[in-house]
């Protein structure tokens, strides 16, 4: 992001104001079995929509959320094409204000037939939860920081450059007949420490969060530990990616709750969010472990 002269001036009141600036608390209670971690997420163009409109929308979208047994049956009604579990657009708004433009795509589990529809109901309420969650936060975040910025010399004109951006999306990792593996994320174009990602990973048969444990087997922290040493050595070794050392911080062991999903071949894929275990440069680092 390109900076003006005022803003330099200043800049040690933004980092104060920044500090301060956290993600809910709340939303982290919200989660059960889910990892949150923060990532950095490649920017997503928004959709421009008159103010009316924006406004309308972002109201039915609350009044969704809220209404769980609406938007339970709103998801039932959804066509499903298909043998087994899978994950669809459920919810879209964007828009754009004086102050920032929003971009939310939110994803719900539909499934053939009512066997597990208690549980996928459960875990749709939840994505739609912290979606609107992590929104509703950062629509806030932004406007604290184009009051600071203005109250520390900034003005309207230099603020319209700053083009802020919210996006909260979705990826499809795996939807076979085995898994259904997806992450759901928010980020701000302004303030990447407060990007998050959420990674789910569930067994279309039962509609149970799986573990590494019941992927990898029940040595599967000493089986992954050597395949990302021996991953480590490899691109160092070609160049291609720089770690930290174990002494600067580096990887040691995966933790016992740690991000992953289930890639298109099956194999679970480990990541590490952005600093943990390299320069901030290489983004998310991601191992593939693969089983014989």
């Amino acid at each position: 992001m390109k900076q003006n002269s005022s803003y330099e001036q200043n800049s040690n009141l933004y980092k104060s104001a920044y500090a301060q600036i956290c993600v809910s608390e709340e939303m982290k209670s919200n989660l059960r079995g889910i990892k949150m971690k923060k990532s950095k997420i490649s920017y997503f163009r928004v959709v421009k929509v008159a103010g009316i409109a924006v406004a309308t929308i972002c109201l039915l979208f609350t009044g969704l959320v809220n209404g769980s047994t609406a938007f339970a049956a709103s998801v039932k009604n959804i066509p499903f094409i298909g043998n087994f579990a899978k994950l669809v657009n459920f919810r879209l708004y964007s828009g754009e204000t004086e102050d920032y433009a929003i971009s939310v795509s939110i994803p719900a589990v539909i499934e053939n037939g009512d066997k597990n529809s208690d549980r996928s109901d459960d875990i749709n309420a939840e994505i739609m939860k912290l979606c609107e969650q992590y929104a509703s936060g950062a629509k806030k975040r932004a406007l604290e920081y184009r009051e600071i910025f203005l109250e520390t010399g900034g003005t309207e004109e230099e603020w319209k450059e700053h083009n802020i951006t919210i996006t909260v999306d979705y990826e499809i990792k795996n939807e076979s007949s085995d898994y259904l593996s997806f992450i759901v994320y928010g980020y701000e174009s302004w303030l990447s420490s407060t990007a998050v990602a959420y990674y789910y990973n569930l067994n279309v048969t039962t509609m149970q969060y799986v573990t590494l444990e019941e992927l990898l087997g029940k040595n599967y922290v000493d089986l992954v530990n050597a395949q990302i040493n021996q991953q480590i050595k490899e691109r160092q070794e070609n160049g291609s990616d720089i770690f930290f050392t174990q002494e600067e911080g580096g990887f040691e062991t995966i933790s016992e709750e740690q991000n992953f999903y289930i890639n298109n071949a099956g194999n679970v894929v480990i990541v590490f969010e952005k600093y943990e275990i390299a320069p901030g440069a290489m983004g998310n680092v991601e191992f593939e472990i693969v089983v014989s």
